[in-house]
Parts: C-alpha cells; sequence; structure tokens
C-alpha cells in the first residue's frame, strides 16, 4: 500500500511547472495554472483554440511505483467509447486529446492531455439540492458500472475527482483505476473503505461505499468521518486497528434523512436510506451499484428544495437540537 509523501509533491512543484509549460508550448496550448496536485500526478489548467483542457503530469514517484500513463489513458478511452450520452447528449467522462506514454525527448515525463468543461466546477466543498445529488448518482454510477464491466474498480471515488457542469455530471480522473479482486496500491485515507484501509481485496462494493461518502457530504454538508484518523492514528496505527477490529473504525454518520429534514432541504427516504446501507461497515451489508443508483429514481418533488437561510445561534441550536455534530461545522449553503 503506498502512502503519499506530500513533502517531495511541494518540492517536486516548480520541476512540473516547467514541464507543463513544455507540454503547453508543444501542442499549441496556454498554461493558466494547476488545477490539482497529489502524489500520483499534478494536473494543469490549459488553453487551446477548442476550449480548456486539463494536462496531467504523472510524478516520478508514481512511475517508479509501475503507474504509466498509457495504462490510465487506455482505461479512460474504453470507458468513454461505451458511455451512453444522457438526455442532453452529456458524455460524463473527459477525453483523452493526447497523451505521451513514451516520454518523447524533450519532454521528460509521462503526460495526457484530456478535455475540460467551460463550465464545470468541481464537487469538493458543495452541498447540493436533490436534483443535483440525482444527476451525480446516475453519471458518475453510469460511469462506475462501465468500469465494473471492463472487470475493473474506480478506486478513487472523492469530490476532487468528479464535476458537476451544465448538462450533467462528469469523472474526471482515472489515474487509480484498478483490477477487481486485488489490494490497492494507493488510497486517498479520508474517503478509503474499511477493506481499503485492512489491505484486502476489493470489489464494487468498495466503490459503492467511496462514492456513497461523496452523497453524504453532498446531502448534508458533513464528512463521514473516520474515527482514527481523528485520533491521531497514522497509517500503519490505522490498517492495525481495521485488522484487529479492536475499536470503532468510522463513527457512526448522522441519519442522512433526519439532516436534511432539519435544513428543510428535500430527498427522498429512499434515497436516504439506501446511502445509509451503503456506508455499512461491512461490504455484504452494502446494497450493489445498481441498488444505489434505483434509490435516486424518485423524481424531485414539486417543493423540492427551499433557500437555506443562516439562522441566528439560537435558531441553530433548536434547528439542530438532538443531533451532534463535529466541532466548527457551519450550516451547509445550497449550491445548485
Amino acid at each position: 500500500m503506498g502512502e503519499l509523501n506530500l513533502d517531495s509533491v511541494e518540492r517536486e512543484l516548480p520541476l512540473m511547472y516547467q514541464v507543463a509549460t513544455k507540454v503547453a508550448n508543444f501542442h499549441g496550448y496556454q498554461l493558466k495554472g494547476v488545477f490539482g496536485k497529489g502524489g500520483l500526478s499534478y494536473v494543469f489548467e490549459a488553453s487551446s483554440g477548442n476550449g480548456p483542457v486539463a494536462i496531467k503530469i504523472l510524478t516520478k514517484d508514481s512511475t517508479d511505483r509501475g503507474f504509466h500513463i498509457g495504462q490510465e489513458v487506455t482505461t479512460q478511452r474504453e470507458v468513454y467509447s461505451r458511455i451512453t450520452p444522457n438526455g442532453n447528449g452529456h458524455i460524463p467522462v473527459a477525453q483523452v486529446l493526447g497523451h505521451n506514454a513514451h516520454c518523447t525527448p524533450g519532454l521528460p515525463r509521462e503526460y495526457a492531455v484530456f478535455s475540460a468543461w467551460p463550465n464545470g466546477s468541481c464537487l469538493a466543498g458543495k452541498t447540493l439540492g436533490y436534483s443535483g445529488i440525482q444527476t451525480v448518482v446516475h453519471d458518475v454510477g453510469s460511469v462506475f458500472g462501465v468500469v465494473h464491466g471492463l472487470g475493473k474498480l474506480f478506486n478513487d471515488a472523492k469530490r476532487r475527482n468528479l464535476y458537476l457542469t451544465s448538462s450533467g455530471a462528469a469523472v474526471g480522473d482515472f489515474g487509480s483505476v484498478m483490477e477487481k479482486g486485488k489490494i490497492p496500491p494507493f488510497l486517498t485515507l479520508d474517503y478509503a473503505s474499511p477493506e481499503q484501509l485492512a489491505d484486502l481485496p476489493c470489489f464494487e462494493k468498495s466503490d459503492v461505499f467511496m462514492l456513497a461518502q461523496v452523497l453524504y457530504r453532498l446531502a448534508t454538508g458533513l464528512e463521514v468521518v473516520n474515527f482514527s484518523l481523528q485520533n491521531g492514528l497514522n497509517y500503519g496505527e490505522l490498517k492495525q486497528t481495521v485488522l484487529n477490529q479492536t475499536e470503532t473504525t468510522f463513527s457512526t454518520p448522522n441519519s442522512v434523512r433526519d439532516i436534511r429534514n432539519h435544513l428543510d432541504l428535500y430527498l427522498p427516504t429512499s434515497a436516504a436510506d439506501v446511502v445509509m446501507s451503503a456506508l455499512e461497515m461491512s461490504p455484504d451489508n452494502r446494497p450493489t451499484l445498481g441498488e444505489l443508483i434505483a434509490g435516486f429514481e424518485v423524481s424531485p418533488s414539486v417543493a423540492e428544495e427551499k433557500p437555506v437561510s443562516s439562522p441566528t445561534s439560537s435558531g441553530r441550536s433548536q434547528l439542530l437540537d438532538g443531533h451532534t455534530f463535529p466541532a466548527g461545522w457551519e450550516m451547509p449553503s445550497l449550491n445548485k
């Protein structure tokens, strides 16, 4: 299991800017800045004559560990070719526009160029109305279904990898896709399923758990808090905790239905319940991906959502009476 070396990531950023500039110039793009960075890669924003693009460059650490851009590109192209556009003609997968899987001279890193959404926004930090969450479930779920049909797992369902656009939701990063039944070589600790943390073979319901964490945050404004990480355990201690089952690994999340009701936000009972069941510790107790999607088939209510106003402190206390939330939690805003 790989851990992310954030110190080395920060040290490598100036070099990555140089590489990204070379890539952009090589393709005739104009480099705009950094989309994001992590242990496996850096993603830069650039503009082309046909709109925005994302340039993903693998770190040396990731290639040393056997990750190569060609693997990601192959999967992404295959998924893209198998996706059925939604009613808006939207294909919820970033399209591969070009790549360098063999380190062309003068371009010293493996990279790929993907289409980007001009009006898209990352799901990180958002709380959505039911129709927005429903769009994420249907579009992202369809992508995961195709990945599973290829005998693989998405393995990195986190909000930074998912986008919401005017025509639908979209998946923008396939860098952690892995074969079913394997032990994940990398994980994102704050989204990992119990079986990922325990270094156990993972199957489709590991993706279901990760997607349910995203949906829980979009619905409530709260994270599904990993109990052990909150209490300062490092990865090795956390792994041992899960293996030994010596304490609760995840705190029990507050009910999605109760939180939405308190915030006066509509969410069908079927949707609220299926998200909670998808967060079960044991994969055997979780719904399938199809069952998770089916829980969101109820059409939005005529009186779907009411705007959230910021209550006074006394109003907040009454609104959330009987529910315990993490310190520092604030009333989520409703971003549609």
